[in-house]
């Protein structure tokens, strides 16, 4: 199983925030170190107040 990303990208303030430069970011940083890892948007994660915010799985990755 490869470890995936998930990074919380639904609503507006998120998005202002930085998670599209942030989801972008990961996803090269992954190509461009060879890592067998994936990046997918996820619902909220009710932290929007802190900014962006992530989850791998599976977990000790």
């Amino acid at each position: 199983m490869s470890p995936c990303v998930f990074l919380a990208h639904t609503s507006l303030i998120l998005q202002v925030k930085g998670t599209v430069d942030l989801f972008q970011y990961l996803e090269e940083e992954i190509i461009t170190r060879g890592l067998d890892a994936q990046v997918s948007s996820t619902g909220c994660l009710k932290v929007c107040d802190r900014g962006p915010a992530m989850v791998v799985y599976p977990a000790g990755w």
